[in-house]
């Protein structure tokens, strides 16, 4: 099995190693609620993409079934009036990587990391603005390099 960046010469490529270029899932929720100052993980009940499998059921995480980097992204859209927002990308129920704001409307996360087969990522979001939220959250994930 070929993966970004293992070629070497002579290498001859076949359908199934193409076809290895598309490890990436995007998961979805739309109208999560999220209530006033409280840590909030979505349930994720929308497959946008799921080439690699790495999410099951609807639960709040995937898990990537081999080493390598991978980019996660980490979306929360439309918090209205909201006076400040966290948006959080976790690895095995550790936040890596965490954006917050003060006015911020639309949430934008993303990191670079390295992890090994088995590792869980999910998200969570934070708001503060004196009432429940309901905004569109995603959470992508994509191999970079095996490893």
């Amino acid at each position: 099995m070929a993966y970004q960046g293992n070629f070497t010469g002579g290498n001859i490529l076949n359908a199934a190693d193409l076809n290895e270029f598309g490890n990436v899932t995007i998961l979805r929720q739309n109208s999560l609620s999220v209530p006033n100052t409280t840590n909030t993980w979505p349930l994720f009940n929308i497959e946008d993409i799921d080439v690699s499998g790495w999410h099951t059921g609807t639960n709040n995480y995937l898990t990537v079934d081999l080493d390598g980097v991978f980019l996660l992204t980490a979306t929360a859209r439309n918090l209205l009036g909201s006076t400040r927002g966290i948006v959080a990308i976790l690895q095995d129920g550790i936040a890596i990587a965490d954006m917050d704001t003060s006015g911020g409307r639309d949430l934008t996360n993303s990191t670079a990391v390295t992890a090994t087969s088995g590792t869980q990522f999910s998200m969570f979001v934070w708001q503060q603005s004196g009432s429940t939220q309901t905004p569109d959250v995603s959470l992508s994930c994509q191999l970079v390099r095996a490893t």
